[in-house]
């Protein structure tokens, strides 16, 4: 067992790590705002589509994908858990900000919104992003188990969340 003198320290980038990825939530959800508002232009249809959904799509086509591949690959091939981690962290934070723009243009065109399954969708969302940062960041120490099981509970409800969405979408 380690003494507490041996206890490695935390990288110095840590804090700048930890920083960067909240303001990058903050970001994404000043994009939500600023697409809400009509600032950020997302009225233009790539296909039949408009280019919000493409950008919602796009982002759940990652996670839809990844996710699987994430937790399959870290059980049988733990080398690379530092690359797929990496790419866990920057791809959702990406995901989220797109979605983010995504769900102010929905917003904006179905006023006033609807409690409906694109706001429990984008909250379960920005809830997994934030419980992972402080789980890879290990914030709240104290609290990593109740962490972990916030966070896998997130995963679970956001994919029912999406497919009720998506069968609500081609529904109604």
């Amino acid at each position: 067992m380690k003494q507490a003198s041996q206890l490695q320290t935390p990288p110095r980038n840590r804090n700048i790590s930890i920083w960067l990825s909240f303001v990058a939530v903050a970001v994404g959800l000043m994009l939500a705002v600023l697409s809400y508002l009509g600032l950020i232009p997302l009225g233009y249809k790539l296909g039949p589509y408009w280019l919000n959904h493409w950008l919602g799509w796009l982002s759940m086509g990652f996670i839809i994908i990844y996710v699987p591949i994430f937790v399959i690959l870290k059980k049988r091939k733990p080398k690379s858990y530092p690359k797929l981690m990496k790419v866990h962290q920057i791809g959702f934070i990406v995901a989220f900000m797109l979605v983010s723009l995504h769900i102010g243009a929905q917003i904006r065109r179905v006023f006033p919104p609807e409690i409906g399954t694109g706001i429990a969708a984008y909250v379960s969302l920005l809830v997994l992003v934030v419980t992972g940062i402080m789980q890879r960041n290990q914030l709240f120490t104290t609290r990593m188990g109740t962490l972990r099981l916030v966070h896998l509970s997130m995963v679970i409800s956001f994919f029912l969340v999406i497919v009720l969405h998506v069968i609500r979408a081609f529904l109604l």
